[in-house]
This record gives C-alpha cells, sequence and structure tokens, in this order.
C-alpha cells in the first residue's frame, strides 16, 4: 500500500479496490522475482527498481483495469427523452459475501455523499436496492448488512434471468436461522448485552404479535414460495425488528410500507417499474432535479441480467495490449 502511495494519479472507484490493487502489483513482484531466480538472473528487478516498468505505466495499467458488474455505473435515459430533470444511475456490484457487501455498501454511501458536494440536496436523490443471492448462500448477513445501512427508500427483489442448477432446497437453513448478525448494546454504558440471531428476531415479533401472517409462516420454516419472497420476508422481518424493538418505537405498528417492497418482477420490468416512478420523483422536488441511484447486488448473475436488460455490451477487444 505505501508503494501505491507513491504511484501518482490513481483512480479507484472504491477504497476496497486499493487494496485489491496493492495485492495484484504484490504478486506481479513475486511473480518477476520468481521467474528471474528460475533464469538464474544475478540481479532481481521488482516494480519499484525495474527501469522498464515506470510508475505512470503502473497506473495506467491499473486505471484501466475495469471488471464490469463490479463498482459499475451506467447512466439510464429517463422515461420521457424530453425530461431532462431526472437523473437515474444504475450502480452495479455483484457482491455476494458479507465482507463484499459491506464494502458495495461503503462505495455506495460514497457516491451518495458526493451528493452533498454538488447543487443537488441529498434529501431528494431516491435510493433503490434491486437485490439477488444463490439459495445456496445464507441471505440473512448480506440482508441485514444492507438493511442497517438505513440507505433505501425502495428494495426489489428479483431473480435472475438466469442461474445455474443446484440440488438445494430454495428454503432457509436451521443453521443459517441461528447464525448471529446482531450485537444489541446498551445505550447508557456501551457494553455489549446481547447477541441476536434471526430465529431470536422471529420469536421477539411473535411474542411482541407484531408479525405478519405471511412472515410467521417465513419465521416458522414452512414457506413454500419462491425464492425471492423469501428474501423480501427477511427484509421485513428486519424491519419490524430494528424499529419496533431495536429503536422501541413508542407507536409499534405491524405495517410494513408494502410499496417500498416489491416482489416478484423481473429485472427489465423493475427498471422500468423505476423509470415510472421517476415523475413522481420529480414532483417531490418541486421543479428542482431529481436524482434516482439504483443499486444493484448480491449476485453476479442478477448483475448480469440488469447489465442486459439496460443494454449494456461489453466491447470486443481488439487485440492489442499497451500500457504506454
Amino acid at each position: 500500500d505505501s508503494y501505491l502511495d507513491s504511484i501518482p494519479e490513481l483512480n479507484f472507484h472504491a477504497t476496497h479496490q486499493r487494496g485489491n490493487a496493492a495485492l495484484a502489483l504484490a504478486v506481479c513482484q513475486h511473480a518477476i522475482l520468481q521467474y528471474q531466480k528460475q533464469q538464474q538472473h544475478c540481479y532481481y528487478r521488482t516494480l519499484s527498481n525495474n527501469g522498464d516498468v515506470t510508475k505512470e505505466q503502473i497506473a495506467a495499467a491499473l486505471n484501466n483495469t475495469f471488471w464490469p458488474g463490479r463498482c459499475h455505473t451506467l447512466t439510464l435515459p429517463s422515461s420521457n427523452n424530453d425530461n431532462q430533470e431526472v437523473s437515474l444511475k444504475l450502480r452495479c456490484d455483484g457482491a455476494h459475501t458479507p465482507i463484499s457487501i459491506n464494502a458495495c455498501i461503503n462505495w455506495f454511501q460514497s457516491i451518495l455523499t458526493s451528493y452533498s458536494e454538488t447543487t443537488t440536496d441529498y434529501e431528494s436523490v431516491h435510493k433503490i436496492l434491486i437485490f439477488n443471492c444463490g439459495h445456496e448462500r445464507n441471505p440473512i448477513p448480506l440482508l441485514h448488512t444492507l438493511h442497517q445501512s438505513g440507505l433505501f427508500d425502495r428494495v426489489y427483489f428479483s431473480r435472475a434471468d438466469f442461474e445455474r442448477p443446484s440440488a438445494m432446497p430454495k428454503q432457509l437453513l436451521e443453521e443459517w436461522r441461528k447464525e448471529e448478525i446482531l450485537t444489541i448494546v446498551e445505550p447508557m454504558s456501551g457494553e455489549e448485552c446481547a447477541t441476536v440471531n434471526y430465529e431470536v428476531m422471529c420469536n421477539t415479533l411473535k411474542e411482541l404479535g407484531m408479525t405478519t401472517s405471511s412472515d410467521a409462516t417465513e419465521c416458522d420454516g414452512m414457506t413454500k414460495r419462491t425464492w425471492q419472497h423469501t428474501l423480501a420476508s427477511i427484509w421485513k422481518v428486519l424491519d419490524l425488528y430494528h424499529s419496533q424493538v431495536v429503536e422501541k418505537k413508542s407507536h409499534p405498528s405491524t405495517n410494513v410500507d408494502s410499496k417500498k417492497v416489491v416482489v416478484g418482477l423481473k429485472v427489465v420490468d423493475v427498471i422500468e417499474d423505476i423509470k415510472k416512478h421517476q415523475q413522481e420523483a420529480q414532483r417531490e422536488v418541486n421543479g428542482g432535479k431529481a436524482s434516482v441511484e439504483i443499486l444493484v447486488t448480491g449476485s453476479l448473475y442478477l448483475v448480469g441480467s440488469a447489465l442486459e436488460a439496460v443494454g449494456w455490451e461489453e466491447g470486443e477487444s481488439e487485440g492489442r495490449l499497451s500500457i504506454h
């Protein structure tokens, strides 16, 4: 990382990419040393003293490195070509582990923070999540991290156009329900006083009479619905538990706004549905410029479907490789 600090004009989209770049450079340096040892060269060149590779060339190589679907941004046209007052940005990142989801959230948060540095009012930015993940993976910690961010005004749970075959049933496994996902901290002392898993959340909501019939079914592990309905139920349980138990609101309600959670649409239909809400967003800002930020994450399959839905295509290689 210290060597990266000496390289000028590096343009990373997210902070975690800096660590990835440092690792890549270290691997390259190690490979060069091993190769030259095998060739029995008496002088071992490294990336820092190799006169054939400059820091500017390294910067150019890193800045031109692009992985579709990772910290990938696209600007979408509005539903009305004459309306230039709504900005739609599609932010795609195929994060699908707790660590990468956290990095994804940090990237998305840095984008939202940048609005405060412009004339666009942060409060006027509509933040939308499109999520799916493979059913072989525990979705609870992924959704918990996304929910805890408190960023999203609307959430779509959408199936990818394609998925790999699997022998696993599309349901929550018992061990997933028992994994700790939340630590309760005593407000006065700041000390940890309890750890919570999804099963505890469900049981607590049942005892308080706050669980809807569909969410109670999910909590009991008896769901016969689609995987996307399972994901939506988890989100609603997280929503209820956070608002009614963690925050301890004085006027509890069992109603989770159904308009904020949408299930069952294909990705291409999700994009169209979001565009339909542009005009509503425009009216809410009273003639100003409305901005819509859409985060697609949880699965590279889902990201691929989103990129295809908006007509993005990866260009063919020109058959040349140069860092000059």
